[in-house]
């Protein structure tokens, strides 16, 4: 019940509230919140379908982010984070981005390698969705990224997608550069 409020609720206040007792029940609560969420995507639903389906990966995109804290289940919530992309929007990218930037390297890096395989996909939202979950891993980007970013705000026929592929270049190249500038202004005479 908790895990259906935390992903389905209208409420925002109760989403969010729900999303944090999960994180306190722990890591089988959130591995069985992980299957969960595997479920009802797999479902062929008809009410589940379209907007609802795309809001529905959004919101447990959302809560997979919240489960992140805890390794225990860290690779189960990065597969379950990348197979949301077939059916998400920018926004929905943006939130898997972002369950990936929370995650341990190894699992990140596994999630990073699945979402440049997704640019090659024949949908252009696919590819949307792929490059806004890329930007949003700001400085927790492997070096693999920034490349994958560059060639789609290149060369991608989309124009939505070389505009969100532009906008996460920038994000991941200002946070790389804020990232080295934060390290060589805070270091000490000697130990940059």
């Amino acid at each position: 019940d908790i895990l259906e409020l935390a992903v389905g609720d209208p409420d925002f206040d109760v989403k969010l509230a729900a999303r944090r007792a999960l994180v306190k029940l722990g890591p089988e609560v959130a591995g069985i919140a992980t299957v969960y969420i595997v479920e009802v995507l797999g479902e062929n639903d008809h009410e589940c379908e379209g907007a609802a389906r795309m809001i529905f990966a959004e919101e447990a995109a959302r809560t997979l982010r919240e489960l992140a804290t805890d390794n225990g289940v860290s690779e189960q919530i990065a597969q379950v984070a990348v197979s949301l992309i077939p059916m998400a929007n920018w926004r929905t990218g943006e939130a898997i981005g972002k369950v990936l930037r929370d995650l341990c390297e190894a699992h990140r890096c596994w999630g990073v390698a699945r979402l440049i395989e997704f640019l090659e996909d024949p949908s252009d939202k696919v590819r949307e969705a792929a490059v806004s979950a890329l930007g949003c891993l700001a400085f927790n980007a492997p070096p693999e990224v920034k490349p994958a970013l560059a060639a789609a705000k290149d060369k991608d026929a989309s124009f939505f997608v070389r505009e969100a592929a532009m906008k996460g270049y920038q994000r991941v190249d200002q946070e790389l550069e804020m990232f080295t500038r934060c390290k060589i202004v805070h270091s000490t005479p000697g130990r940059i």
